[in-house]
C-alpha cells in the first residue's frame, strides 16, 4: 500500500484546532484529517511540522539508501577526499544530502 503523496500541509484554525491536508486537491489524490491536538502546547506545532515533512524525509531516506547500496552504479563517484583530507560529496549523493538538510531545517526551524 502506498501513502498519499505530498505535499502534506498542517493548518491551525482560529480555535487552535488543526488538520492535515495531504496531496494535491486539484490533481489528486487528496485527503484531509483532523488532528487531536489543540496547537497551544509548543510540542503540538513541532509535531505538526514533523508530520508535514514526512514525505520529504521518506524521499531523502530512499535517495540515501540508493546511494549507499553496495554495488550500485549510481553511487560510483559520489564522494571524494579533498586536499585537506575532508570527505566531499557530489552528484546525486550531494543532492540527497541537500534535501536532507532542507527537510531537517523545516522541522528544526519550527522548534526555535
Amino acid at each position: 500500500m502506498k501513502h498519499t503523496p505530498g505535499p502534506w500541509v498542517i493548518k491551525f484554525r482560529n480555535d487552535h484546532s488543526a488538520y492535515i491536508s495531504m496531496g494535491n486537491p486539484l490533481e489528486g489524490p487528496h485527503k484531509q484529517f483532523c488532528l487531536q491536538f489543540d496547537g497551544r502546547d509548543p510540542s503540538d506545532v513541532a509535531d505538526a511540522n514533523l508530520m508535514e515533512v514526512a514525505p520529504e524525509l521518506l524521499e531523502v531516506a530512499r535517495l540515501l539508501a540508493l546511494a549507499t547500496d553496495e554495488g550500485d552504479d549510481a553511487a560510483q563517484g559520489t564522494h571524494y577526499v579533498d586536499r585537506d583530507g575532508r570527505i566531499r560529496c557530489k552528484g546525486s549523493f550531494l543532492g540527497a544530502i541537500q534535501k536532507a538538510r532542507a527537510a531537517i531545517a523545516k522541522v528544526e526551524s519550527s522548534q526555535e
